[in-house]
């Protein structure tokens, strides 16, 4: 057996030494070289976690941003998009009061305008004869279905003449969805198909549905108003 005994030091700490036999070999350390490396040990395990623990917390952050902002491109989408076939398929339903700027206002001109009705004649406002009541009715518009039977009585009892009586349903000249109008205005109204941007709408600037006007001779508007109910069907001039 060979054996390279430990020394003690001054003060009894032994030092670091090898002890050998046949069997084993011991590796013995001092309290020195000890606390040297489990100082350092200690020391590079801290900044491997500081390093890897900081990291991994910036990067779930960053994880967590891009996750919120693809949420709010997404939900503006969706915004959009709900938006888009509201307009489609209800358009401008909204009702207005009888002062708001989208209407014309009493005093107003109408525009000059050509169409033909669903009798195949002529209506422009040349044509137009004191008095004359109009109105504007979108397909697909919730609020102009429940404008349709007041506005059938206010034909009825306006003058008892149907040549003073203008519906014009908008959206519905290729006929489809518009028979829910024809039916009821047909007896009681000159009907006109037009789009959005025919003349009709244009001439009377016609941008919210229902609309209703009631004209002079001259296509001067004598009162208009988006409740066909507070219309009075023979407002002075």
């Amino acid at each position: 057996m060979i054996e390279d005994a430990p020394r003690a030091r001054e003060g009894g700490a032994p030092t670091s030494g090898v002890s050998i036999n046949s069997r084993h070999c011991v590796l013995s350390i001092g309290p020195e070289l000890n606390d040297l490396l489990g100082g350092e040990l200690a020391k590079r395990m801290r900044v491997v976690r500081d390093s890897t623990g900081g990291g991994s917390v910036v990067f779930l952050y960053a994880i967590i941003a891009f996750i919120g902002v693809i949420s709010v491109i997404n939900l503006l989408l969706i915004l959009g998009v709900v938006r888009r076939l509201r307009e489609q398929n209800e358009p401008a339903s909204v009702a207005h009061s009888s002062d708001d700027p989208a209407l014309l206002s009493p005093g107003s001109m109408v525009g000059d305008f050509a169409a033909v009705d669903l009798d195949r004649r002529h209506v422009s406002r040349e044509q137009l004869a004191d008095r004359t009541l109009v109105g504007f009715f979108a397909v697909g518009c919730a609020s102009c279905q429940e404008s349709l039977p007041h506005f059938v009585a206010a034909a009825r009892a306006h003058d008892d003449d149907r040549d003073q009586v203008l519906a014009v349903i908008v959206g519905g000249s290729d006929g489809a969805g518009a028979q829910p109008f024809v039916q009821p205005l047909s007896p009681v109204a000159r009907v006109v198909y037009q789009e959005v941007d025919g003349p009709l709408p244009e001439a009377f600037s016609v941008r919210a549905f229902p609309s209703f006007f009631v004209l002079d001779s001259s296509g001067r508007v004598r009162a208009s108003t988006s409740n066909v109910e507070t219309l009075p069907a023979t407002a002075p001039a």
